[in-house]
């Protein structure tokens, strides 16, 4: 899979299962790294993010959440990822991260 931004319904958005059915947004993939940066789910509750994360990370990708509001970091949290500072073009960035 190349780098770049990873569509709804694009093939390798399928491999996660990142359907518009579900989801509405954008990934980002960024070496062995997905981003979920912007991303919304349509039917909180259900499992859909928590199918999302264990395919990604299936897959073999990190799974990197900048700047999370709060809704989503607790979710990061519950899914066990830590917290983490990274230097961006855009400046300093708190993340949410698995390992």
């Amino acid at each position: 899979m190349n780098d770049g931004i990873i569509t709804l319904d694009s093939n390798n958005a399928k491999l996660f299962g990142f359907t518009s059915d579900k989801f509405g947004g954008w990934l980002w993939k960024s070496g062995n790294e997905i981003w979920i940066s912007f991303i919304e789910s349509y039917d909180q509750g259900k499992g859909n993010l928590r199918t999302l994360f264990d395919k990604i990370i299936e897959s073999g990708y990190r799974i990197v959440v900048p700047n999370p509001f709060s809704r989503m970091e607790m979710i990061c949290k519950q899914y066990g990822m830590e917290e983490e500072t990274r230097r961006s073009e855009m400046g300093i960035i708190e993340c949410m991260v698995t390992n």
